[in-house]
């Protein structure tokens, strides 16, 4: 049977914290793990003031536990009239909802509207930290430190983090990457444990986004480097967790989307909506194609499916619209009677004919001219944090170097010295 208990009433005192956690998206099996994660953290909320939704009998049943079955779209209505009754039970409460799912934390928030009183997080909160350490059974610290300003000093007093390792096996061979993937080094986050406590030791100072800082030697010569991301990011804690935020913060400041999968779809529509070889002028090639990637979300998330954007994720569709036309109007890629035109308002009534040659990597441009207008450093350790910004793939890169290869190639980008792109 699909639906929920009613969320049993029980009182609760000014100042006492409630608490509503999902644990629809934890991977079956591990329901009370995170339960008893998040209890053990929590150790301030009292069970009686605990909502938990769950999948059926995945969690001991109690007061206050909903159980959500059914097909996605019967679940998504149970757990979303869970929570607004969670939500409308003590308006006055202070209350705390706990999910891994954006969507859900997107619900409580737009339920909460203006409530100052409720917080949302993400369940990776509640991950419990792991302390790794250097591999001293392996190599000494005492030589890794060694062979760490050894190879700093070899380097002009500067390394990047991504570099340290093979800088430091030229020095000593016992630092070569070994094949044998349980080798002691090979470990995830042994190499920054151990930057950390030469850091600790006032041997080397790090500076940057913790993807790829900058390790520069302490006391030594250390040769200056241009680093976009260390003047954009004071040293200590980082502005942001990855490069790719950072680029993402800049193109939302100045408008430019990048509404990455949407955007690509939107250019999918464009192009089909040409192939048919009706008369459309550009206003309508433009507000056609953006209307069909808008009904096919909206349709899938009535379903209660993902379709480019996850359900509850609403976008600002006059952003993207205006988004798309900046792109269309900054690069003439339009046909109109055979002339390459901006979709500017002189040629909004035009009729569109076609599209000229390598029509989206000249709108992708646009977007990485930006960013390296605005003092981002786009070289090889850029390509992944830009496909994650782009194209919210860091897998396939493909399309981060095929933009990269056409704005060098169009002249728009050239190599500087250390073979990082500038705009000509």
């Amino acid at each position: 049977m699909v639906g929920f208990p009613a969320v049993v009433p029980f009182p609760c005192e000014r100042g006492k914290v409630r608490a509503f956690v999902d644990l629809t998206t934890v991977s079956s099996g591990q329901e009370r793990l995170w339960l008893s994660r998040f209890l053990a953290k929590e150790s301030e909320i009292d069970e009686s003031d605990l909502v938990v939704a769950a999948a059926s009998n995945s969690v001991d049943d109690r007061p206050g536990v909903v159980w959500v079955e059914g097909d996605p779209g019967q679940r998504w209505a149970t757990l979303t009239t869970a929570l607004s009754a969670f939500l409308d039970e003590a308006p006055d409460a202070p209350a705390k909802v706990v999910s891994f799912s954006n969507e859900v934390l997107h619900a409580a928030r737009m339920t909460a509207g203006d409530r100052a009183n409720v917080v949302t997080e993400e369940f990776k909160k509640y991950v419990p930290t792991r302390t790794v350490r250097w591999p001293s059974g392996t190599v000494s610290l005492d030589d890794a430190h060694a062979a760490l300003t050894a190879a700093l000093r070899a380097n002009g007093g500067t390394l990047r983090m991504t570099t340290v390792r093979p800088a430091m096996a030229s020095i000593d061979s016992r630092f070569k990457k070994s094949e044998i993937p349980s080798h002691p080094l090979n470990a995830q986050g042994v190499w920054g444990a151990m930057v950390s406590a030469a850091e600790d030791a006032g041997l080397v100072s790090t500076s940057g986004t913790p993807s790829n800082r900058l390790v520069k030697l302490v006391g030594g010569s250390a040769i200056e480097i241009d680093d976009a991301s260390a003047s954009l990011v004071p040293a200590g804690p980082a502005m942001f967790e990855r490069d790719s935020d950072r680029y993402l913060s800049l193109l939302r400041a100045a408008a430019l989307g990048p509404f990455q999968q949407v955007r690509i779809a939107i250019y999918g529509e464009i192009q089909r909506e040409l192939d048919k070889g009706r008369e459309v002028t550009i206003a309508q090639l433009l507000d056609r194609s953006i209307a069909r990637v808008r009904k096919d979300i909206e349709n899938a998330h009535v379903k209660g499916k993902d379709h480019l954007v996850k359900q509850g994720q609403a976008l600002p569709w006059s952003s993207v619209r205006a988004f798309i036309g900046t792109l269309f109007t900054r690069q003439a890629v339009l046909l109109s009677a055979g002339e390459a035109v901006r979709a500017d308002w002189l040629h909004l009534d035009s009729i569109a004919s076609g599209l000229i040659d390598e029509w989206q990597l000249r709108l992708d441009g646009e977007l990485v001219k930006y960013l390296i207008e605005q003092g981002c450093r786009v070289d090889q350790y850029a390509e992944v944090e830009l496909g994650g910004a782009l194209y919210n793939s860091r897998q396939d890169l493909a399309p981060v170097r095929a933009v990269l290869k056409h704005l060098i190639e169009v002249g728009a980008c050239e190599f500087a010295p250390d073979y990082s792109l500038r705009l000509r």
